[in-house]
């Protein structure tokens, strides 16, 4: 029998706008929609943000992981530097989108893009993780 529970873990907010056709969300009747995109690799963690009508990309910052091989063919990091990393990209990327005249309140959905096999395991009373990830 499985258990599932809720438990806190490490967010960021975000919200999902779905849209169909070549409508594209309008926030306040300026066409000025942004997405934002964490991409978590294998290698570095970056945050780009696009413009959502011309798919251009208008800033971006990434930062390199760091990893340890505990023996040989097992690689590891630390899900704590992730989380970092993901914030300091963000935010950077956020600094240089407000030098160009734009608001971190255009960006109206966020995708997520990570290494599709790397596993964290989180603690659910302190939503520390538990290990490595792996």
């Amino acid at each position: 029998m499985a258990i599932i529970t809720r438990t806190k873990v490490p967010t960021m907010k975000c919200s999902l706008i779905l849209f169909q056709g070549d409508e594209m969300p309008v926030r306040d009747g300026v066409k000025r929609s942004l997405v934002g995109v964490i991409d978590d690799g294998t290698k570095t963690v970056r945050f780009v943000i696009y413009e959502a009508e011309r798919s251009e990309e208008l800033a971006s910052y990434q930062l390199d992981k760091t990893e340890a091989q505990p023996q040989e063919g097992w690689y590891e990091q630390d899900p704590r530097e992730i989380l970092h990393h993901i914030r300091t990209c963000a935010e950077n990327a956020v600094d240089q989108l407000t030098e160009l005249g734009y608001s971190k309140d255009d960006i109206i959905t966020l995708g997520i893009t990570n290494q599709r096999e790397t596993t964290i395991a989180w603690d659910k009373f302190t939503g520390e993780p538990l290990h490595p990830a792996i």
